[in-house]
């Protein structure tokens, strides 16, 4: 079953047979769901839509910023969450998630432990806990507890892990955060995650569940590999007037005030908070080492880390008697030996989707 006061809302652009494997999987789970689509033409038929009964799908071929807005007002639960067009998110996690919310009103978002799913070019998965490798993340020790606005700021972009956008939130701060992107001009891509992150940061504590909740797919190739822009603190400090930057932080700073009075009156000791944490950044990413070339080397170096502790671990886990050829599987079970729970009955239903996926062309109707 669903999760009654849980949203889960989806953008999607081009590409229907991913929409229709999405709709599936949340038809089956009877998890409400939002799904907008920008394409150039709708997905699935009228007669598909009027079949729905937990998916909500609206084909609104406006760009990312305006469709996001659009779903501010579409969401009428408690609790809502952003998820991929060829990611899923485990029910499990997502109550767990959930669960802190209703229980912490000091808790602005909730986001469990992501696993990824690469597909490599021999057509097998190479499945992993998103905690270390490429990009190495953080999750495990992502979460914000300083007790105020302006620290917790601090806190989460040293080092930053987008654990708010793309973890669990109240519908107040997501219509909030959802009617500010409507006002953004600034042309960077990064220019959502960074105000979602931000005022999530102000208004409460970020926490990370000990638990598996979301599956995190390279199927496609995302908007910020296609286009490359630079990271939004290093595009703020590059621009030669501070329209962009005062653009932002205005928008920051009336966000998170509607949400919590704590967030500081006057907006210039925001404008100071940031320029102090876009100047740290700036320091701590320096090197006179070519970056790509070292970003490559240290891509090349987790990979063959990575080959060998997956050789380690299937000869321990074939003494014990504990093998699985089941990539989803045996990334579970690292995590489990980490102490975070996993639903191990919803990877294997996750693995079974995306490997029908690629032999034939499944939509919802095939869960009917």
């Amino acid at each position: 079953m669903g999760i009654p006061d849980l949203t889960v809302v989806t953008m999607t652009y081009n590409r229907p047979r991913f929409v229709q494997r999405l709709i599936g999987y949340y038809e089956r789970k009877s998890q409400r769901a939002v799904v907008l689509d920008g394409s150039n033409s709708a997905s699935i038929s009228s007669r598909e839509q009027s079949n729905l009964r937990f998916v909500e799908y609206l084909h609104i071929p406006v760009p990312y910023h305006e469709r996001l807005c659009a779903a501010g007002s579409l969401v009428v639960t408690d609790f809502v969450v952003l998820c991929g067009d060829d990611d899923f998110m485990l029910v499990e996690g997502l109550e767990s998630c959930c669960q802190v919310l209703r229980e912490h009103v000091e808790v602005s978002s909730a986001c469990g432990i992501p696993i990824f799913q690469r597909r490599l070019e021999s057509g097998d998965w190479h499945v992993y806990p998103w905690t270390s490798g490429d990009p190495p993340l953080d999750w495990l020790r992502a979460s914000v507890n300083d007790s105020t606005p302006l620290l917790r700021l601090r806190r989460h972009f040293m080092p930053y892990c987008p654990t708010a956008m793309y973890g669990v939130m109240r519908r107040d701060m997501f219509t909030e955060i959802t009617s500010a992107v409507s006002q953004l001009t600034i042309p960077n891509i990064y220019r959502e995650e960074y105000l979602f992150e931000s005022v999530a940061a102000l208004v409460g504590s970020i926490q990370v569940v000990p638990v598996a909740m979301w599956i995190r797919s390279n199927e496609n190739v995302s908007i910020t590999e296609r286009e490359a822009d630079l990271d939004f603190f290093d595009f703020l400090a590059s621009q030669k007037s501070d329209r962009a930057f005062e653009e932002f932080v205005g928008l920051v700073h009336h966000a998170a005030r509607v949400l919590n009075s704590d967030v500081p009156t006057d907006v210039r000791e925001l404008e100071i908070a940031f320029r102090a944490l876009i100047r740290s950044r700036r320091t701590k990413n320096d090197t006179s080492v070519d970056r790509s070339t070292l970003r490559t080397a240290i891509r090349s170096a987790v990979v063959r880390n990575h080959k060998l502790r997956t050789i380690a671990r299937a000869g321990r886990d074939v003494l014990q008697g504990t093998f699985s050829p089941s990539p989803w599987v045996r990334a579970g079970r690292r995590l489990e030996r980490s102490g975070i729970r996993c639903d191990f009955a919803g990877l294997r239903e996750i693995e079974a989707l995306v490997r029908d996926f690629y032999f034939t062309s499944i939509g919802y109707r095939d869960w009917e």
